[in-house]
């Protein structure tokens, strides 16, 4: 699939559009960390004087555009299939852009390792026009972290 999209411009997420509601619509900017796109969506209600809906989060796998091999943010049963979530409710109210809160490698509960057991390293945070907050454990396809990396040049 990666060699698919690569010999093609980009991809892009068909929103939800169902029969006597609005129009999902993307309400923030992306943020792209660990080889995961999260971005909160809206569903706003039908009032046009009320402005506020039902907000969804979206976590996919940068090359793709879809669900990665192992689960981002969770998994979810379809009859005897267990598939990878590519979007989850987050709640009523407009989401603010997703903040992503990074574990450290040191931890004691193997984080930092996807599809290892433990902790996922990666936290993602949206406050609801509400006031709540929505913050849940994710685990992106890559590490979220880098490392400082330089070279000194020796004399002889």
């Amino acid at each position: 699939m990666v060699g698919l999209i690569q010999s093609k411009d980009g991809w892009y997420v068909k929103l939800v559009t169902a029969a006597g509601t609005a129009a999902e619509r993307s309400v923030s900017s992306p943020v792209v960390i660990a080889g995961a796109v999260f971005f909160p969506t809206l569903i706003p209600t039908n009032d046009f004087c009320a402005s506020t809906g039902t907000s969804y989060l979206y976590a996919l796998y940068y090359k793709t555009g879809s669900a990665y091999s192992s689960p981002i943010i969770g998994t979810s049963a379809s009859g005897a299939n267990t598939n990878s979530n590519t979007r989850i409710l987050i709640g009523d109210g407009v989401a603010s852009q997703v903040a992503i809160h990074i574990d450290g490698p040191g931890t004691s509960t193997g984080a930092g390792i996807p599809g290892s057991p433990g902790k996922p390293p990666i936290k993602y945070c949206s406050q609801m026009s509400t006031g709540s907050s929505e913050c849940k454990d994710a685990n992106g396809p890559n590490l979220p972290w880098s490392r400082y990396m330089s070279w000194v040049r020796q004399r002889g």
